[in-house]
């Protein structure tokens, strides 16, 4: 009879380190959602970087001498009269940029969008990941909290939702 009041206590300390346990993991998959979601939107950003580019190359094609606004930063523009609509300075990268004819930087430009859908999708998909698995953790942590009497317990904190 005397390990009957030493059980309920060992199974609600086990409980208690099963807990901490998740919810330590919970907090490195919050940050790796949290991660992801940052990733995901500076992809999207960029994508209308690119779209907005691949746009003006289409629009400007045989518009030499068109009045232009050119972006000066702080969302401020100067005006420019277009000299040239046949070639376009596009970045490779490092601060380094190669001049081409119009036809390849739209190509360039169409390669990075590409790149950068994909990106796109493959950080939505690794988010449903991480985000199932906190739903399973929490899950775990309720089941656990309701079964050792902790409601209220260590998964106040991991409560939060993605």
């Amino acid at each position: 009879m005397a390990r009957e009041p030493r059980e309920p206590r060992e199974a609600r300390e086990a409980a208690r380190e099963e807990l901490a346990r998740l919810l330590a993991d919970v907090r490195v998959l919050e940050g790796m959602a949290d991660a992801f979601r940052e990733m995901i939107a500076r992809a999207q950003a960029y994508r209308a970087e690119l779209t907005a580019a691949g746009t003006v190359l289409e629009n400007l094609a045989g518009q030499e001498g068109a009045e232009i606004l050119v972006p000066i930063g702080a969302g401020s523009f100067i005006w420019a009269r277009l000299s040239r609509a046949d070639r376009v300075l596009v970045s490779i990268g490092a601060d380094i940029s190669i001049e081409v004819d119009v036809e390849k930087a739209k190509e360039i430009i169409g390669e990075r969008l590409g790149e950068t859908e994909k990106a796109i999708q493959d950080y939505t998909s690794r988010l449903a990941e991480v985000e199932r698995a906190l739903r399973a953790y929490r899950e775990r942590m309720k089941t656990l909290s309701e079964a050792a009497g902790l409601a209220g317990g260590a998964e106040e904190g991991a409560e939060k939702g993605p």
